[in-house]
């Protein structure tokens, strides 16, 4: 069972490390660009299409799905 608890907490700082790495490239501006796209095609009753291919692809369905719902 030690394997398994040592396992995961591998996992779990490995996670960590990495979404604290993403965090730290996130600009603030552009999010705030994006969201106010967003929010004026909203507006206007426009839409927003998010694209991508191979594995960004299942992202963007992804996002656009949760922006839709």
């Amino acid at each position: 069972m030690s394997e398994n608890k040592d396992g995961l907490k591998k996992f779990v700082d490995t996670a960590a490390a990495e979404f604290t790495n993403f965090a730290g490239s996130v600009d603030p501006a552009a999010v705030e660009k994006a969201a106010k796209l967003i929010l004026a095609a909203e507006k206007t009753h426009n839409r927003v299409h998010v694209t991508g291919i191979g594995k960004p692809a299942h992202v963007a369905g992804y996002a656009a799905s949760l922006m839709s719902s």
